[in-house]
């Protein structure tokens, strides 16, 4: 990444970067983005399934980083106005149904400090599909779900139980989720 301050040292700063990109990663390919000076890393979580549902999770914040990788993740995102919230996970949602989304993962943003606007940056799509009635559960870090499931099927119950193992999450506190829901 580099900083590109004046008009004067777009095209050494790009050739240079250019060069770096080469050397690094076989391919001289870049793109320019719009530099926040106070910016903020905020991802929405969606989760879609087979059926067209669609459902944000809530955001988080990934501020903190090292080396542009996150280091700690907050959630819900503790400077966000209601207004703001609606506003990024509406975008994310927006997104989601555009892209026929059918999976679980995060719609990425930087969200300008000074202005409270947000732009996009990706999606990081999770490979966990669901074949049933779309989940009513929220995971933050993978760890916290709250007590809605909406009557899941044995099916489902035995593929979220694999899918979560899959990725080292221990679903045994699960079980008194799904015996509300059943």
């Amino acid at each position: 990444m580099r900083r590109i301050m004046d008009e004067k040292s777009l095209v050494s700063e790009v050739s240079e970067g250019k060069r770096e990109a080469k050397a690094a990663f076989g391919k001289d390919e870049m793109y320019l983005e719009k530099l926040i000076e106070r910016a903020r890393h905020v991802e929405v979580q969606l989760i879609g399934d087979d059926h067209g549902n669609l459902v944000h999770l809530f955001e988080r914040d990934c501020s903190v980083q090292r080396r542009n990788q996150k280091v700690v993740e907050r959630a819900p995102a503790p400077y966000l106005s209601d207004e703001v919230r609606t506003e990024l996970t509406d975008a994310a949602l927006r997104l989601g149904k555009a892209a026929n989304y059918r999976c679980a993962g995060t719609v990425e943003f930087l969200l300008d400090a000074d202005t409270n606007k947000f732009y996009f940056i990706e999606v990081n799509p999770r490979h966990v599909r669901f074949y049933s009635k779309l989940l009513g559960f929220v995971a933050t870090a993978g760890e916290r779900f709250c007590e809605r499931v909406q009557a899941p099927s044995v099916l489902l119950r035995l593929e979220l139980k694999e899918q979560l193992q899959m990725f080292g999450i221990e679903p045994s506190y699960l079980e008194p989720v799904f015996a509300k829901a059943a």
